[in-house]
């Protein structure tokens, strides 16, 4: 076997033994639980699923969100934030160890003295309570304060190739750091993606004695190829909004109903209206954010919480992912008990179907979901296109009184 490729086996070899020992790390030095299960304990479950794909997250995560850190800060920030974990499996558990994933990972940013020193703009926002703090922490991700240049490419190929040989270790990392800064908008999951891509490049090309130089010139070009696949595969938002079949305003109403079933249509609307605006915005890459890359249920939560001010809702908004949605399912369900049929105003209804069928829509879309905050999205846009149109019709022929004896038991339904 020639000794070009007896190195690149090798160099792979130790790529697979460095992820597979993210699984090891720290797994010895972990607390037991002391006062046996913890309902609802965060911290400690996650300090029990600490594996690889959890240490990539976390080096991703505060490198994001810190780009003025160096790696040995992030690396600190990393070691801190796993023996908080370990910290949580205590039987006197400290409140912070049932807060959400997001709130126990800013928490040790916020508790890092050089980390704030090194970034104003985290400083600023950890003097903020929870959730204004979250919304802050994902402004300075998707704008940060300045755009690192391009990673050094002074070194000639066969340096970097020495390098990678010598600390395969330290070079990973450092690439994982070192895009991530640069990559704020891509989720972990792009990022652990892009990074093997990337690790798989100095593999194939390391090994090419004869001519690297063309070798990495090719790749790299292969590289950016790769990653404009990963946005447009990945942006779930932008993907939603030219191939879905219902539009984003009316799903936002629609969530908004049944989350908060007692505020007005005209609320609901407006938080359509900018639920609309972002997801048009995922479809331009220099207004990308890094919810452009999430689940849509997701980012409507995170919007609604962000727009949520009374106690109750921001309450269940502090909770854990899991159970977040119940928690708000639960106030939605007693809200909606309240709402009185009377409330349907068909004189608007029919003010509105002189001005167009998407009014219409979205008006009936928003007093069906009020009511109805269980049944799912598919079922309730199929139905409100049924009393969208019947009240289209209804109101071309008859009087709003006359509407209403026709279209009012459908909302009830």
């Amino acid at each position: 076997m020639k000794t070009s490729t007896c190195i690149a086996v090798l160099l792979f070899m130790f790529v697979i033994l460095f992820f597979r020992s993210f699984c090891q790390t720290h797994r010895g030095d972990r607390y037991p639980r002391s006062g046996g299960e913890n309902p609802g304990n965060t911290g400690c479950d996650l300090s029990l699923k600490v594996d690889a794909s959890f240490k990539i997250r976390s080096l991703v995560d505060y490198s994001q969100k810190l780009i003025f850190n160096s790696l040995k800060d992030i690396t600190r920030l990393r070691n801190r934030l796993l023996v908080f974990m370990s910290g949580c499996c205590f039987e006197k558990a400290i409140p912070e160890c049932f807060m959400s994933e997001s709130a126990i990972f800013l928490g040790r940013i916020c508790a890092d003295n050089i980390s704030l020193s090194k970034n104003r703009e985290a400083y600023r926002c950890c003097g903020m309570k929870h959730l204004d703090r979250e919304l802050c922490f994902k402004t300075l991700q998707n704008r940060p304060p300045v755009h690192l240049p391009a990673i050094s490419s002074h070194f000639s190929q066969d340096e970097e190739c020495l390098a990678f040989a010598a600390n395969t270790n330290l070079i990973v990392e450092s690439y994982i750091h070192g895009l991530a800064r640069r990559l704020t908008a891509f989720s972990p999951q792009m990022m652990s993606r892009i990074f093997y891509a990337y690790i798989l490049l100095y593999i194939t090309c390391c090994a090419q004695v004869d001519n690297p130089k063309e070798c990495f010139s090719f790749k790299k070009e292969e590289f950016m190829m790769q990653i404009k696949n990963e946005i447009e595969n990945e942006n779930k938002i932008c993907w939603q909004s030219k191939y879905g079949a219902a539009n984003n305003t009316i799903v936002a109403v629609l969530f908004y109903a049944q989350k908060k079933p007692s505020d007005s249509w005209k609320q609901a609307m407006n938080f359509g209206e900018a639920y609309a605006r972002f997801a048009s915005n995922c479809c331009r890459p220099e207004f990308m954010t890094s919810d452009c890359f999430r689940k849509q249920s997701d980012v409507l939560y995170d919007h609604f919480c962000a727009n949520s001010t009374n106690g109750p809702h921001r309450d269940c908004c502090l909770k854990r992912e899991s159970e977040k949605p119940g928690c708000l399912s639960q106030l939605a369900s007693q809200e909606s008990r309240t709402i009185l049929n009377t409330s349907l105003n068909f004189d608007l209804l029919c003010d509105l179907s002189r001005e167009g069928q998407l009014e219409v829509f979205s008006w009936s879309t928003y007093e069906y979901s009020r009511r109805h905050t269980d049944k799912s999205i598919n079922i309730i846009l199929s139905h409100c296109s049924f009393i969208s149109n019947t009240a289209n019709q209804c109101c071309a022929s008859k009087d709003s009184q006359a509407c209403s004896l026709q279209v009012s038991p459908m909302f009830l339904d």
